[in-house]
């Protein structure tokens, strides 16, 4: 079984549609690539490989040439079109013949959900985001929205989203009264994509307890619904081997009034971040190794979650394996 963090033939969310302008080049990493963001004149995004094609400068230092629609790059001044071609260098001036493999290879992309998707495969792409279209996530009355980046690689990161029986010893100065049995728990595959799972945390004298629904689409969305009043959507992505990113759409129905409702949201989210994930992103930077995969682990009924999230990767890794034979 291959150890790779990086899944092929999948969409990924790689970063806050808001963050992509006509005004400027954005530039990130993603899924171990070095990557250029920006809109042309349609205002549709492009992405592409940061190393211009000509001598490799980075573009994410260059320019946006509105009218022209195109990416300036910032050592030689080669300009290259919305649809990846070269189509101005200014060392050979005008009618010179420009080769044909002087264009940037452009990513398919989808805009959704305030997201930038990036189709990471050479197939091509699934008609279907990774995304919980039934789930009350574009509620905007009551969200908080947020991103991380984390030292931490994929698989641990996944790992730890899918992880219920840690809340009561990881978290328990903050979640009292939480007991340390997973009891009852189920975790099922449902459509062939989705791990869907939920556990009641309680102690062995008492029947109830604090119920949790972690529900991931494959590979990296989480939808997570924690007691009767909080619920999230997390979306992950590999920035390399050893590092994730993530955006957090965080929601409540305790209080919904206008304002008010915004407010105690995003309290919420900011505690979320600061104490809870905070801990969270600790014991996971010292777990090793970060290169995990379930040969790695010695799991449980309670990780039965994490176990099916293997199953996919498993089968996603063997599909594509025969893909490229």
């Amino acid at each position: 079984m291959s150890r790779s963090i990086y899944i092929p033939e999948q969409w990924y969310p790689i970063e806050e549609a808001r963050k992509v302008t006509r005004s400027k080049p954005h530039r990130i990493k993603r899924l171990g690539m070095e990557l250029v963001l920006w809109r042309g004149t349609d205002n549709k995004v492009r992405v592409h490989h940061a190393a211009c094609p000509h001598r490799g400068a980075d573009l994410g230092l260059g320019t946006i040439n509105k009218e022209r629609g195109c990416i300036v790059c910032p050592y030689h001044g080669f300009e290259f079109h919305e649809g990846g071609h070269c189509t101005h260098m200014p060392c050979e001036g005008k009618g010179a013949k420009i080769r044909k493999d002087l264009k940037l290879e452009l990513f398919q992309v989808r805009e959704e959900q305030d997201l930038i998707w990036l189709w990471y495969g050479d197939t091509e792409p699934t008609e279907e985001l990774p995304f919980f279209k039934d789930r009350n996530l574009e509620e905007k009355r009551t969200e908080a929205i947020t991103t991380f980046a984390w030292p931490v690689s994929f698989t641990r990161v996944i790992e730890g989203m899918l992880d219920i029986h840690h809340l009561p010893f990881a978290h328990g100065k903050y979640v009292w009264g939480v007991g340390p049995l997973l009891d009852p728990y189920e975790a099922t595959i449902e459509k062939g994509c989705i791990v869907q799972s939920k556990g009641t945390l309680r102690y062995p004298e008492k029947e109830s307890g604090f119920t949790t629904e972690l529900d991931l689409y494959f590979p990296g969305m989480l939808y997570l619904k924690l007691g009767a009043s909080v619920y999230a959507g997390v979306y992950m992505c590999p920035v390399d081997e050893q590092n994730t990113w993530g955006y957090i759409s965080y929601h409540q129905t305790s209080l919904t009034l206008p304002w008010v409702g915004k407010w105690f949201t995003r309290v919420m989210l900011w505690f979320e971040m600061t104490f809870v994930q905070h801990d969270d992103r600790r014991l996971l930077l010292s777990s090793e190794p970060q290169m995990v995969d379930i040969r790695d682990d010695r799991l449980v009924h309670a990780d039965k979650a994490i176990a099916l999230w293997y199953k996919l990767r498993a089968q996603a890794l063997e599909s594509a394996q025969k893909t490229d034979g």
